[in-house]
C-alpha cells in the first residue's frame, strides 16, 4: 500500500479562540454552522474530528477494520460515575426506569 502525505490547509485562530476551518474542508466533512467537532491532543499536534463519521474503515493486516472513536473520553471513572447517578436517580424514583 502506497503511503501519502496528509494534505494540509491553513485556517485562523480569533481573540475568543473559535478555530476557522476552511470552506473546502468544512464542505467536505458536511460541516455546518454549529456543529460540533473533537479536538484530539497528539504528542506532534492537535488533531480535530468530525463526529459526522464516528466510523471508518482503516488497513490492517490487509484487511479492512472499523476504527471507531467515542464522541467523549471514556475512562473507567466517568462510566462508573454515570452508572451510579443513574442507580441513585433511579432509586429516588422509587425503582422505576
Amino acid at each position: 500500500m502506497k503511503a501519502t502525505a496528509p494534505r494540509r490547509r491553513t485556517g485562523s485562530v480569533d481573540g475568543f479562540g473559535r478555530v476557522v476551518i476552511p470552506k473546502p474542508l468544512r464542505n467536505k466533512w458536511g460541516l455546518k454552522k454549529g456543529a460540533k467537532v473533537l479536538f484530539e491532543e497528539e504528542h506532534d499536534g492537535l488533531k480535530i474530528l468530525s463526529p459526522v463519521d464516528p466510523c471508518r474503515l482503516v488497513s490492517e493486516g490487509g484487511f479492512l477494520v472499523a476504527d471507531v472513536r467515542p464522541a467523549e473520553d471514556v475512562d473507567s471513572g466517568n462510566v462508573l460515575g454515570r452508572v451510579r447517578g443513574d442507580r441513585s436517580a433511579r432509586i429516588r424514583r422509587g425503582g422505576k426506569p
